[in-house]
Parts: C-alpha cells; sequence; structure tokens
C-alpha cells in the first residue's frame, strides 16, 4: 500500500467504533453526541452508516434531547437518499429498535406499496415465539396499523398468541376495528382463554365491547374477564362498577 492509499481508504473500523460508541453516550453532553455523529456522516461509508444507525438503538439521559437527535438523524439519512436503502433495510429486519429507522425509510422511498413490503418482511423475520424482538414487534405492528384497512389481517392473528404480553395487546388493538369474521372469532376466543394474562384478556374484552362484536349467551368467559364485563342480550358489556371509568 503506498502512502496515498494510507490517507484515502477511508476510516479505520476501529476509529469508526470509537465514533459510534461516543454517539451512543447515554449520559453525555448532546454536543458530545452530535459531533461524533457528524463526523461518521462526513465519513459517508457504509461502515460508518451503519455503526450511525446504532444510536437509534440506545435511550440518553435527556428524553428531549433523545427524541432532537434522532429526529435529526432521520433528516440526515434522507438527504442521503438512495444510498442509505440497503442500510436501513437491515437495520429494520434486524434490529429491536425501528421506529426512526421506518420513519427514514418511507420518506426515503416514498411509496406505500414498498414501505408495506418492509413491514410484512420485518413482522415476518419476527415470530411469536421469538422472545428476544418484542420492542420491535410492537414498532412493526404500531406500523402497520397506520393503514386503515384489514390486508394485514392474516399477518397479525398469530400475535394474539404471542410470546409477549405487550405484543398481544398491540395485536388486539390494530386488529380491533377489522370486519374479518375470522378476526372476531379470535377475539371472542380470547374471552374465554385461560393461558392469556388478565391484562390481554381485558384488552380484548374492551375491543369485542367496543365494536359491539355479537357474542353467544353461552360463551363461557374467563374470570379476568368476567370481573369487568357481562354478556347481555349478545353483546359483552361492561359491569356497573366499571362504567364510570
Amino acid at each position: 500500500m503506498g502512502i496515498l492509499d494510507f490517507f484515502t481508504s477511508g476510516p479505520s473500523k476501529d476509529a469508526i467504533l470509537a465514533q459510534v460508541q461516543k454517539a451512543k453516550e447515554i449520559y453525555a453532553q448532546p454536543e458530545y453526541r452530535r459531533m461524533a455523529m457528524e463526523k461518521l456522516l462526513k465519513w459517508n461509508t457504509d461502515e460508518s452508516l451503519r455503526g450511525l444507525l446504532e444510536r437509534f438503538c440506545v435511550v440518553v439521559q435527556s428524553p428531549h434531547w433523545d427524541e432532537d437527535e434522532k429526529r435529526w438523524l432521520v433528516d440526515e439519512f434522507c438527504k442521503l437518499g438512495d444510498k442509505v436503502k440497503p442500510i436501513l433495510r437491515d437495520f429494520i429486519l434486524k434490529k429491536n429498535e425501528v421506529n426512526h429507522a421506518l420513519l427514514a425509510y418511507r420518506k426515503i422511498v416514498n411509496d406505500d406499496a414498498a414501505y408495506k413490503a418492509i413491514l410484512i418482511e420485518a413482522l415476518k423475520m419476527r415470530p411469536p415465539s421469538d422472545h428476544r424482538s418484542v420492542q420491535g414487534k410492537q414498532e412493526l405492528i404500531a406500523a402497520i396499523s397506520e393503514f386503515d384497512h384489514n390486508s394485514f389481517d392474516d399477518l397479525l392473528l398469530p400475535y394474539l398468541n404471542d410470546h409477549s404480553d405487550d405484543v398481544q395487546c398491540a395485536a388486539i388493538a390494530a386488529l380491533a376495528a377489522s370486519p374479518n369474521d375470522e378476526v372476531k372469532k379470535s377475539l371472542i376466543d380470547l374471552l374465554k382463554s385461560e393461558v392469556h394474562s388478565a391484562r390481554v384478556l381485558r384488552s380484548a374484552a374492551a375491543v369485542v365491547a367496543a365494536q359491539k362484536i355479537p357474542v353467544s349467551d353461552n360463551v363461557a368467559l374467563s374470570d379476568a374477564v368476567k370481573d369487568d364485563f357481562m354478556i347481555k342480550a349478545g353483546q359483552l358489556v361492561r359491569l356497573d362498577h366499571k362504567e364510570s371509568e
């Protein structure tokens, strides 16, 4: 390697790692993290940009600065355009903290069909049995919920039985307004469940009641549901002592 090659070969892995660690420093001043992020952006290599995305994986001490920095970073990635699409895509498919990466990806592709495709692909990579990707599943289901139709119902239904209560509740909320009979049946089945948590069962019951989904009088409600609800004239209704809450 000649001397010119040495100076033009780009940052080393160690140099990138050092700046990534500074960008992720939870208790540092915002200016300290910003300088590190700007250096990674200036290097503008796949490795430095991939490292920069790690900033989305930490929450710094100040909620204000945490969101401010992440929004700034979304804007910076959008400026880079198509160059960062593969890097963002890889991050979305593998990482847990996908919200801000999704914001950037959606703005760059500017195409709902392409955006929906990555949401589907990313969620499929995190099956209900996966206990390591709870946050990623919640964030992806929330993103899917932004679309006001039921074309995702078949994808979301298995997550009513996810490993995590949080994901189950997210799936219930996402499916709440679906006209799909299979969805309605699945929500009613939850009312009888003895394996789901009380929180999940009450979330399902609240949806069934709010959407006025017909419920047979002979459905055997679980104890957790019976504490708050009853079946009356084919509808699930809140008990009187809950109506004022």
